[in-house]
């Protein structure tokens, strides 16, 4: 199995003149690959829409956006024809302060075992190599592997950058940590208790009797919406599975739940849940209008390039990846 991380940027190629109705192209880079949002701006007004990859061009130079607000210059190096999900839809090279992958060290090293693995048995042909003790994953891999998916579910993709193509460039709006009060936190850990119950009916029988236990939290805010809090946490199953977490936007005024959520990647197929970790608050130019860049996938082989915009306002969707 081949892993996939990338570095999240968001792009914008230099603008012409008139641009007063010239259309801004929203994307998402990771490592090297990126993605094109299904969006459109606008003087600032962000719409639905269907975007295919030639809207940018290759050996075209853009601006990015790094997650803590730095700007970035970014190569498009190639678009990639004919495409098919979930690969990348074109490759870049970035420029400028990117915050370090946290999971990056423990994923090349997957790839270095992997490669070095590949080069020492047969070619397996159309089906794959029947696994024998030569050629089955090494402990060592599976080592590393689960090292990796932990170090990744824990720490996310802190170093991705948000793109776009147009005269309408994001800006960044600041988030600030925050904390949950107790009784805000009890009511959470109701609805965590409440998600978890109803996610656990989507498994095999035998598997519903598993619990969780909290990892990683995160709690944000920005000024613009002072009564909303962004909350993130991490759920660890008792088998130790370490890659669910729930997602909330809590009014933190009405102590009233606008938005939850609890997603895991390879939960169930017979699954509807959605998977959301936050990263990135921004507006468009002239617009008050808040918008909260997301990492989005369903619970089960999702082939979607995995990003997604909200409305900060109501966690409502405005925009996914192809």
């Amino acid at each position: 199995m081949t892993f996939h991380l990338a570095g999240l940027v968001l792009l914008a190629l230099v603008p012409c003149r008139n641009s007063a109705a010239q259309a801004t192209y929203l994307g998402v880079a990771v490592s090297g690959s990126a993605h094109l949002l299904q969006v459109v701006s606008r003087n600032g007004s962000i719409v639905h829409s269907t975007v295919a990859a030639n809207v940018l061009k290759a050996g075209s130079t853009a601006r990015g956006l790094s997650m803590r607000g730095n700007l970035v210059r970014v190569q498009i190096d190639s678009i990639r024809e004919p495409y098919e999900p979930p690969d990348a839809e074109f490759f870049v090279t970035v420029q400028g302060p990117i915050p370090v992958d946290p999971s990056g060290a423990l994923y090349d090293s997957l790839v270095s075992i992997q490669d070095s693995m590949s080069r020492s048995v047969p070619d397996p042909g159309l089906f794959g190599a029947r696994r024998t003790p030569q050629n089955a994953p090494s402990p060592r891999f599976a080592g590393v592997q689960q090292r990796w998916l932990k170090a990744y579910s824990t720490y996310g993709s802190p170093h991705a950058v948000l793109l776009w193509s147009g005269p309408d460039a994001p800006i960044y709006v600041a988030a600030s940590v925050a904390e949950l009060d107790s009784g805000l936190a009890t009511v959470l850990r109701r609805a965590t208790d409440s998600l978890w119950r109803r996610a656990v009916q989507d498994l095999p029988q035998d598997d519903q009797h598993v619990s969780y236990r909290f990892g990683r939290q995160e709690v944000s805010k920005v000024a613009a919406l002072p009564n909303l809090l962004y909350v993130w946490i991490q759920a660890i199953s008792s088998q130790n599975d370490s890659r669910g977490s729930f997602f909330f936007i809590v009014n933190s005024r009405d102590r009233k739940i606008v938005v939850a959520s609890f997603g895991h990647p390879e939960w169930s197929p017979n699954s509807d849940l959605i998977q959301t970790r936050p990263y990135l608050f921004f507006t468009m130019p002239g617009k008050p209008r808040v918008f909260l860049l997301v990492e989005r996938a369903g619970a089960w082989e999702d082939y979607s390039g995995g990003w997604a915009v909200l409305d900060a306002t109501n966690g409502r969707l405005v925009a996914a990846s192809n």
